[in-house]
């Protein structure tokens, strides 16, 4: 806690030689928000990004004694600052909830992303029919699980289905006490004929995403919890169908059945059920493409979201003059 917040404070001093800092912005990890705002002269802004709180217990790692001290070291920053802006609603409001606190300056503004040019976009005659995509880790919290476990649902409908699975294998605690990694859980939930209908590629780079996005008949995201999401915000900026939990701040990404389909988080039966309505409705997914590519200019454009930004840094910078 300490050198990091030290090392931070090193970084400021020396940029503050070269230029007047009028309002810095830094995420809550670690409670170096509380750090760094009691020996500096101007305000710190501290933008949500997933408390460990909720991530930690999520992340399919046991937590230790170094962990419960972050939360708590976090915990206090929560309740020391008095500016505080997310890229959600909901993450805005439930560490005020846990807490019993309110911070006196708060807002709630998008993380922005530009949507693709065309040519990079999904459309109806890009995708190979009855190809799902998911990008994400394999563990607990990106809902890796899920996916797979969804998948063999899906078969069992539709033999034809073929699941491409893009992100890190980090392998998921099961109640036995053993950790399980991608390969055993597809063994596990999948008839041994049908292994092979799931192309695991690990770490891809963001070129092979946005061509696997736009290939890929839909688009399937399974976190357990999420600040915002951007798996979904890049589907959307892909113009890519995009099948996603009710959970936490994904909830604020899409409307459902317009821009995207939601399915009950956690939930593997659903997921699949939701996989399945789309998979035989080419109509359905081709209003989704055209919906989300629009929400993603509407809703998530840079320019707007600099604008309201904007806004609330000189609401801060005038409270803080006052203060």
């Amino acid at each position: 806690y300490y050198f990091g917040g030290k090392a931070i404070l090193s970084g400021v001093r020396t940029i503050e030689k070269k230029k007047k800092i009028d309002v810095l912005e830094m995420e809550e990890s670690f409670g170096w928000h509380y750090f760094l705002q009691k020996r500096v002269d101007f305000p710190v802004v501290m933008r949500l990004h997933g408390p460990y709180y909720i991530n930690g217990p999520l992340s399919g790692e046991k937590l230790d004694a170094l962990d419960y001290r972050r939360i708590k070291r976090e915990e206090g920053a929560f309740r020391a600052t008095r500016y505080v802006n997310a890229p959600s609603n909901w993450v805005l409001e439930e560490p005020q909830k846990t807490y019993g606190i309110k911070w006196p300056f708060q807002m709630a503004f998008f993380n922005p992303i530009d949507p693709l040019p065309a040519e990079q976009c999904w459309s109806p005659s890009s995708y190979r029919p009855k190809q799902l995509l998911f990008v994400g880790r394999f563990d607990k919290l990106k809902g890796g699980d899920l996916v797979i476990e969804a998948f063999a649902k899906v078969l069992e409908s539709d033999p034809d289905v073929t699941l491409v699975f893009a992100g890190p294998d980090k392998g998921v605690d099961l109640a036995s006490g053993k950790r399980a990694f991608i390969q055993e859980a597809i063994e596990a939930c999948l008839p041994k004929a049908n292994v092979g209908r799931v192309q695991y590629i690990g770490l891809a780079d963001a070129d092979t995403i946005k061509s696997l996005r736009k290939q890929s008949h839909i688009t399937l995201m399974a976190s357990r919890s999420e600040t915002l999401g951007y798996a979904v915000l890049e589907s959307l900026a892909a113009a890519a169908p995009i099948v996603a939990p009710y959970v936490a701040g994904v909830c604020e990404t899409f409307e459902d059945n317009v821009s995207g389909v939601f399915f009950e988080g956690g939930n593997s039966d659903d997921m699949a059920k939701k996989i399945l309505v789309l998979l035989s409705d080419t109509k359905k997914v081709e209003m989704l493409s055209l919906a989300a590519y629009q929400r993603c200019q509407d809703v998530f454009s840079p320019t707007r979201i600099a604008d309201e930004a904007i806004v609330f840094y000189r609401e801060v910078m005038r409270d803080y003059a006052k203060n």
